[in-house]
């Protein structure tokens, strides 16, 4: 290895003195060359090509972390293809059902034969020349990464800041009911609510006591927009309070679900509306010289935003955080964040409508002015 400044190290350029790290330009130009097979007008894929190309984006979204809200419906194609292949090679490939019997009936098998033995499936599985179809949201995705990697204007260098352990520069707490939401953070001196619409409480459990009509809201999903607005909040609080002795803070987001804190760091694969929401994530991660990370937090010990999610009505919000700080006095001097119209448009449609947005229209518009502080 080369003692410079400069160093590549592991697929990955290393520049000490901008402190960042990014994928280099030839890896680069060798995935936008596999994005460009797969094109608008293109409508089939093998496991084999598909997942080469997911392997590099993969490794791209290791530095610039915001990617990784662009690849979930390429992950569940992949794994709806291989479960394809296998039924296939099951019915079609008499070696393949002998192997698949084999390792699962025969315990006299030695660790080595085990290992060969699944090797073999593994590849027969993998590298099956079966096609699958590519659907429309597949090659939408395939479409966004590829304008994405090719842009001029977005950063794919990430400060090492926001990817090593290190103590935030602030924190922030939030919560969501199947009536409203809400959040604070003491460092930043914001509380905010917001209160669901009608309708988007009408598809919430109270009314769906299951999601076999495809149209339930879950309190995931909830608690991840809550997620979302605390990241909107404390970048426009970094934004209007730049330190030049840490040009790159991080945040660390609270919540006390589960589901919510994975999907904010690795993207949501499953929920069509925690993908939808996930696209709002990466338009507000694009460019954004605030880092993220997330936490898990008990119930009880989420006790201010849990109470300020209890609030129903939005009319009441004034008296209520009167109160609020009487019960909880570290809230004095806190501002109200309101999220702007096209945060809160975006959010709303996600959870009605699942749509997938475009990432790299709503960046400049979010990120300029996720919304405002009012005394």
């Amino acid at each position: 290895m080369i003692i410079s400044h400069f160093n590549k190290i592991l697929g990955v350029e290393i520049n000490t003195r901008r402190m960042e790290v990014g994928p280099p330009p030839e890896f680069l130009a060798r995935t936008v060359e596999q994005l460009d097979a797969f094109h608008e007008g293109r409508k089939a894929f093998t496991v084999q090509e598909m997942s080469t190309l997911v392997g590099h984006l993969s490794h791209i979204a290791t530095t610039s972390r915001w990617l990784a809200h662009l690849l979930s419906h390429l992950y569940t194609s992949i794994s709806a293809a291989l479960k394809v292949n296998c039924a296939y090679e099951i019915d079609t490939n008499k070696a393949f059902r002998q192997a698949m019997k084999k390792v699962a009936e025969d315990e006299s098998m030695t660790q080595n034969q085990r290992t060969f033995t699944q090797g073999y499936i593994n590849r027969t599985v993998h590298k099956s020349k079966r096609s699958h179809f590519l659907n429309s949201t597949a090659i939408e995705e395939l479409r966004l990464i590829r304008l994405v990697l090719s842009s001029e204007s977005i950063s794919l260098r990430t400060p090492i800041a926001h990817l090593v352990s290190r103590d935030p520069t602030a924190e922030a707490w939030g919560d969501s009911s199947l009536d409203a939401a809400g959040g604070f953070s003491l460092r930043c001196s914001f509380w905010w609510y917001l209160e669901w619409s009608e309708e988007i409480r009408r598809h919430t459990l109270r009314f769906h006591k299951n999601n076999k009509n495809g149209k339930l809201i879950s309190i995931n999903v909830l608690e991840y927009a809550s997620v979302i607005i605390n990241y909107a909040a404390m970048s426009l609080y970094f934004q209007q309070n730049k330190d030049p002795a840490n040009p790159y803070p991080v945040a660390l987001l609270f919540a006390d679900n589960v589901s919510a804190e994975i999907w904010a760091i690795k993207g949501c694969k499953r929920s069509l509306l925690g993908r939808a929401l996930g696209r709002l994530l990466c338009a507000l991660l694009i460019n954004n010289p605030l880092g993220l990370s997330t936490a898990r937090i008990g119930t009880h010990d989420n006790k201010i935003a849990d109470d300020i999610s209890r609030l129903k009505s939005e009319q009441d919000s004034l008296s209520f955080f009167c109160s609020l700080v009487q019960t909880h006095p570290q809230l004095r001097g806190c501002r109200r964040f309101r999220p702007s119209p096209e945060l809160l448009s975006g959010i709303t449609e996600a959870l009605l409508t699942g749509k997938l947005v475009d990432p790299l229209a709503l960046n400049k518009i979010i990120l300029e002015k996720p919304g405002s502080f009012t005394s």
